[in-house]
């Protein structure tokens, strides 16, 4: 059986450039999906993301690929916190006096 070691290794650095792309655009499709909890999961997207782009660019991964999924890892984390901040402010106030009437 033979293996082409060199075919993995740049499918293992396609990978390693690849996530924070999917990671990025994953963390802001959901902070805009209308359910409970969208907004949390695109924090957490959008840190798992953040990493993986370090990650890759500390181990010399180059490229315009990563640097979009970077830049889509800020912005999906920029918006999941800011939607979270306006949640917990106001909207957790507005639900409980539609719903409770305090």
């Amino acid at each position: 059986m033979n293996i082409n070691f060199q075919n993995q290794n740049t499918l293992y650095k396609r990978t390693k450039v690849m996530l924070p792309l999917v990671f990025g655009i994953a963390s802001i499709i959901f902070f805009s999906a209308p359910f409970v909890g969208s907004a949390f999961i695109g924090l957490v997207c959008g840190i798992a993301g953040f990493i993986m782009a370090l990650v890759s660019h500390r181990k010399g991964f180059v490229g315009g690929v990563l640097k979009i999924g970077f830049a889509c890892t800020i912005v999906g984390l920029a918006l999941a916190l800011i939607y979270m901040v306006v949640w917990f402010t106001m909207g957790y106030s507005i639900s409980n006096e539609l719903i409770w009437g305090i």
